[in-house]
């Protein structure tokens, strides 16, 4: 995935998080298996065998990829053409690189597979799936790709006990300059992961680059504090943290470290994604009269 025109990037491991043992009832809660099956039937894709997952946002596009454990990159690639108007048309540059560009509703949509366990889908601006067809050929060796760019650049490698993390380049600009207190407007690059804690438990890392004022650390704190008492926060259960959080400063560099229980996250999100207005509130499930 190309650097330029990033927005943010998310990056999972799908197969990992399905496996942990203090965020797998929590998943299975949030992704039901009956889901996981019918996603899979649709795209060929089993988040059982994802080893790594990727969400990246542009101006006119957004880009999926995955990285897959078994070879199921082919049959991705057919069930794909299967939602194309007409199929779709489909170019091989090389053997192992196939790439297959159409329209599905009224959106154009590419999906480049390499190799066997490799596949990436771009809707929107197609453009991103040549891009990505390109680095695979190794014809943009100046070009750098999302990780790689001038911003991101300078965040350090995700651990490798990572689950998932996003990425957010700078510069930020109108109205994210005076968010978190005014932080974000000297900020020049930001990512937040997720890493198992103890039982039950997850780890929260937020890593910030850029030059900050004298007391950053007490504006970061804050920041985190009133998220946590939002309501967003509240479903979130990040106003009630396994630990309290700590913050470090270094010069250019900012961090938060907070342990958070599972459980209230994986709730949250079903509750901001599917679950019925009586299952946010608390409330008994009606009945009918």
């Amino acid at each position: 995935m190309p650097a330029a025109g990033l927005r943010w990037l998310v990056r999972v491991k799908p197969r990992v998080l399905l496996e942990n043992e203090a965020f797998r009832d929590a998943i299975a809660a949030l992704v039901p298996a009956s889901r996981r099956a019918a996603f899979a039937a649709r795209t060929g894709v089993r988040l059982e065998d994802a080893e790594e997952a990727v969400i990246a946002g542009y101006d006119l596009a957004t880009v999926y990829g995955v990285r897959l454990r078994n070879p199921e990159a082919r049959r991705a690639l057919e069930l794909f053409r299967e939602h194309l108007r007409g199929g779709g048309e489909l170019a091989e540059a090389a053997p192992e690189l196939s790439r297959v560009t159409g329209v599905s509703g009224e959106l154009p949509e590419a999906l480049v597979r390499v190799g066997e366990r490799t596949v990436l889908v771009a809707r929107g601006d197609v453009t991103l799936a040549r891009v990505a067809e390109a680095f695979a050929l190794g014809l943009l060796r100046r070009s750098p790709p999302a990780l790689r760019g001038a911003a991101l650049s300078r965040l350090p490698e995700t651990t490798r006990d990572s689950l998932a993390t996003l990425y957010v380049p700078g510069p930020f600009e109108g109205e994210w300059t005076t968010a978190a207190l005014g932080l974000l407007g000297t900020t020049e690059a930001l990512s937040i992961s997720l890493s198992p804690g103890g039982a039950r438990t997850l780890k929260l890392h937020l890593d910030a680059r850029g030059e900050f004022p004298n007391d950053a650390a007490e504006r970061l704190k804050a920041t985190f504090e009133a998220i946590a008492a939002s309501p967003t926060g509240s479903v979130l259960g990040l106003n009630q943290p396994a630990e309290a959080p700590t913050v470090r400063v270094f010069p250019g560099r900012l961090e938060l470290d907070v342990a958070l229980e599972s459980a209230p996250i994986a709730a949250g999100l079903r509750a901001a994604i599917s679950a019925e207005v009586w299952e946010i509130l608390n409330l008994p499930t009606p009945t009918p009269h």
